[in-house]
């Protein structure tokens, strides 16, 4: 007996094997580049957190330098206000 195929010379079982490769190589392929987008941000992100961590190292020794300099600027002036201090009061009560 022979089978039939609908349209001459056009066999429906080849039509849904090649439909089904197709979905396959269109899936695969959607996974493929949502993987590759997916390892990109990660890297970006990753990226992103390691310069924050040094900025922020470098932000820390920065604010750490500022409040030793002002540390020792305001023990200067006070030494200089000392001083003045007290040759101003070597003046107004001389060394009896």
């Amino acid at each position: 007996m022979e089978t039939k195929t609908g349209f001459a010379g056009f066999d429906t079982q080849s039509v849904n094997e090649n439909f089904l490769k197709m979905m396959r190589f269109s899936l695969d392929t959607t996974f493929d580049s949502l993987t590759k987008v997916q390892e990109y941000n990660d890297k970006i992100v990753k990226d992103i957190v390691k310069t924050h961590k040094q900025l922020q190292a470098d932000t820390e020794k920065i604010v750490g330098e500022w409040t030793e300099k002002g540390k020792q600027g305001w023990d200067e002036y006070r030494k200089v206000v000392e001083e003045g201090y007290k040759k101003v009061e070597g003046l107004l009560h001389p060394q009896k």
